[in-house]
């Protein structure tokens, strides 16, 4: 559940309240999960209560991509550019995705002989993970954290359909918003799919078209977070609550360092293999802790081991995909492209 795209080249191409969600959200899922896979904390802890909460950084992801993929898209976007907005979206975050896959499943087996669980591998339901259709009951994902991914991509595909038309005015928003609110009361039991978080994303959508693209006065837009705040409480007064908190950080939060952007800049590797590493680390490790004390500082370790990795991951992986992805310019008429450069060669 994770988003990076790249900003048109008239707007602002850091906005640090984004920058900030990013690394908290990462951190604390992080958290959440090296404190819950394994007892390190009692449950008196006020660590593990103060962790617990880390559990709401897919909530904040979710809403960020609302914002942050509407904030991304050309301002001339048509239906006929969905295919690139796919291909782009894929290319920035499936090789990453699928080089974690493999390393979990080169974990597996070389552990398999030292923790007496027999490996096996199914390529079905290896395929099912490129197609992010575990989310649909079919087979079981390798990380906890995968399921996050298939909604982003079914969001993915639904603002890549309907964006040409929302953007258009204040009204059309309206009703796509509307549209994807009223898809979100289909009956189903089924929470990995986008339609239980369609109210998280049409959050950070409105948040977008009020505050950088106007498409929306402040009565129309306060209407309609009221009318999604509305649908959250229903289903999670907790999850209610850290949307509040999130939409507050997107319209007040200015301050950026660089502590800030690291965990930013890291933040997708971090997703993706910190329960890969981190818990992996703290498996081993609470085999020779046997106290308070030195299972607090391997949690320490663990984390401070699973940034590392993810720093080196996102040199070594996701980098070169970041840039693959951002090549990919959506098609426009030559006409179009020489008047570019023409503007360009004056600047």
């Amino acid at each position: 559940m994770y988003v990076h795209a790249e900003p048109q080249m008239d707007k602002q191409k850091i906005l640090p309240q984004v920058v900030f969600l990013r690394a908290l959200a990462s951190l604390g899922v992080c958290v959440f999960h090296l404190t819950f896979a394994q007892p390190i904390f009692s449950d008196s802890s006020v660590f593990k209560q103060l962790f617990l909460y880390g559990w709401y950084g897919v909530q904040m992801f979710f809403i960020i991509s609302g914002f942050i993929i509407c904030y991304s898209m050309p301002e001339d976007y048509q239906l006929k550019d969905f295919k690139t907005f796919i291909v782009k979206r894929i290319v920035r975050i499936d090789p990453p995705y699928i080089i974690c896959i493999l390393l979990i499943l080169f974990l597996l087996f070389i552990s398999a002989p030292f923790n007496h669980v027999p490996f096996h591998f199914s390529f079905l339901n290896f395929l099912y993970h490129l197609g992010y259709l575990n989310n649909f009951k079919l087979g079981e994902y390798y990380s906890p954290v995968f399921w996050t991914l298939g909604i982003e991509f079914q969001f993915y595909i639904l603002i890549g359909v309907i964006f040409w038309f929302i953007k258009k005015s204040a009204l059309n928003l309206v009703i796509g918003i509307a549209f994807l609110l009223g898809i979100s009361f289909i009956p189903t039991q089924n929470t990995m799919l986008v339609l239980y978080s369609l109210p998280l994303f049409c959050l950070g959508m409105a948040a977008n078209f009020y505050l950088y693209d106007q498409k929306i006065n402040t009565p129309t837009y306060l209407g309609v977070i009221a009318v999604c705040f509305v649908l959250i409480f229903i289903k999670s007064i907790p999850i209610f609550w850290c949307c509040v908190f999130t939409m507050m950080v997107i319209h007040f939060w200015k301050n950026d360092n660089m502590i800030i952007r690291f965990f930013s800049r890291i933040s997708y590797s971090l997703y993706l293999t910190h329960s890969v590493i981190g818990v992996r680390v703290i498996n081993l490790g609470l085999r020779f802790c046997h106290t308070t004390v030195t299972k607090h500082l391997l949690f320490v370790v663990a984390l401070i081991v699973t940034i590392a990795f993810a720093w080196l991951f996102e040199i070594v992986v996701e980098k070169p995909f970041m840039r693959m992805a951002k090549s990919i310019h959506y098609k426009r008429p030559q006409s179009v492209n020489s008047t570019i450069s023409a503007i360009n060669n004056t600047i």
